[in-house]
């Protein structure tokens, strides 16, 4: 899902020009004083939103069970020859990309041993229905979607498998067709292989900018800013799966740079992987349409991380950069843990998240590193000026802010508690402008943010 974004200029009349200007302001007109702040343009940046039921920003995984017979059936030998190198490059460690995932960590022994099985159907690309045993469609259906949130690298790997039943035992199949059944990979063995090779110089083209002397959270940093920077939001394939299947997978974003949430996500799962660091996806919604993003693992603390909702198309925010799970309840709702769904609701594919992992910490919060984290109300003025001020003098024209977790604002640009209203009321400017001289002064200033969250942005 893609969200939407406001902008407004604001100018405060205080000096004649400003260091670095988004734009020139000469139609307007001061109200008579110099220390006032005047609203001169509005400006709204619409994306669409398709509601959920009619087409969604998430790929809804789906089983179709049928009756097969021995013809149908395969057995799990040969198949199409992948290995991990095929992928990852060569300074990624060995030992953890072969490190159990995440979500099979916390799945039953029933249910690994399908995911190990349906692992090797996968990689292998094998064809026609493979045998599992004698297995429940829950268990099934749990071990499929932890093996699709595990395995960011199998974008060839679709949101469905069929489900057939030979002689007592279960039978699946990745790609088969028939008169009532007709599913696929994304791909075909052979274009695989050319695949393969360009997301492996994506990842490398990813990795180059990194250094070995980086901390968990610059590398998670670096590669965050560079993944939102490359990819442009695909509408087409939010409102229909078929206008881009590869939209929703790591490929899509990391070689084709278009995707939409779940595109965003796997990606970010992805190059996390790269780097050693534990990442999962989390599915939800947020404004009542299917929603995706991750949670990972920085400095053995958990954090939400919303790539899609920090792509502005034209800036790189970090609201939702290693935010804690109090934060992100502000606008995502999550869907619940499958242990709390009944044997039927997950026969059904209702939603849900395989492990929760709880995101409690701040500690490597973006805002919080950048102390541009507003903790309360009257820590408003204290915390934009002091940023705005360190900024100014060091000639960057540009801020982010974050209304903490416990503090009730969030971003607006009318009514009561507008960003226009606060900057007013503490008389921010006016206070900023003491501490500057003529020639880093700030003059206009431009407001941006996600109407309802909990970060925006100040440019001048």
């Amino acid at each position: 899902m893609k969200k939407i974004t406001a902008v407004f200029l604001l100018i405060i009349c205080i000096f004649a020009f400003s260091s670095c200007s988004p734009g020139k302001a000469d139609d307007i007109s001061s109200s008579g004083s110099d220390n006032t702040i005047s609203r001169i343009e509005t400006k709204q940046d619409k994306f669409n939103i398709f509601p959920r039921g009619d087409s969604s920003s998430v790929s809804e995984e789906a089983a179709i069970v049928s009756d097969i017979t021995a013809d149908d059936v395969k057995e799990l030998e040969g198949g199409s020859p992948y290995s991990a190198s095929d992928i990852f490059p060569e300074q990624v460690s060995g030992e953890f990309i072969a490190k159990d995932g995440f979500c099979y960590t916390a799945i039953n022994d029933t249910q690994k041993s399908i995911y190990r099985r349906m692992d090797k159907i996968a990689a292998g690309m094998h064809t026609g229905f493979v045998v599992l045993g004698k297995y429940e469609m829950s268990d099934i259906v749990v071990a499929f979607s932890a093996l699709r949130t595990d395995r960011p690298e199998y974008y060839w790997l679709s949101n469905q498998f069929a489900c057939g039943y030979i002689a007592g035992s279960t039978a699946v199949a990745f790609d088969y067709k028939n008169d009532n059944i007709d599913i696929s990979y994304l791909c075909t063995a052979d274009e695989r292989t050319s695949f393969n090779a360009k997301l492996k110089y994506a990842l490398e083209k990813y990795l180059s900018s990194l250094s070995d002397d980086m901390s968990e959270y610059e590398k998670e940093l670096v590669l965050h800013d560079a993944l939102v920077s490359s990819i442009v939001y695909d509408k087409a394939a939010a409102a229909d799966f078929t206008n881009n299947p590869f939209a929703f997978t790591a490929y899509g974003a990391l070689v084709n740079g278009t995707a939409i949430c779940e595109g965003y996500s796997r990606a970010f799962q992805l190059l996390m992987k790269c780097v050693g660091i534990d990442c999962t996806l989390i599915t939800g919604s947020s404004k009542e349409q299917g929603h995706m993003w991750n949670k990972v693992k920085i400095e053995n603390e958990w954090y939400n991380v919303d790539a899609t909702w920090d792509d502005d198309d034209t800036y790189i925010f970090h609201t939702y950069f290693n935010i804690s799970d109090k934060m992100i309840a502000n606008d995502h709702d999550v869907h619940s843990d499958y242990s709390e769904l009944s044997t039927e609701q997950l026969e059904k594919f209702d939603d849900f998240n395989i492990a929760l992992p709880d995101c409690t910490s701040l500690k490597n919060n973006y805002a919080i590193i950048n102390k541009s984290y507003i903790s309360s109300r009257n820590d408003f003025a204290d915390v934009t000026s002091s940023v705005l001020i360190e900024k100014a003098k060091n000639g960057i024209c540009e801020a982010e802010f974050v209304f903490g977790e416990d503090c009730p604002l969030v971003f607006s640009l009318d009514g009561e508690n507008s960003i226009t209203d606060l900057l007013e009321d503490d008389d921010v400017l006016r206070s900023v402008n003491k501490h500057l001289s003529r020639s880093n002064s700030i003059n206009n200033i431009y407001i941006s943010g996600v109407p309802g969250s909990k970060g925006f942005l100040l440019k001048w």
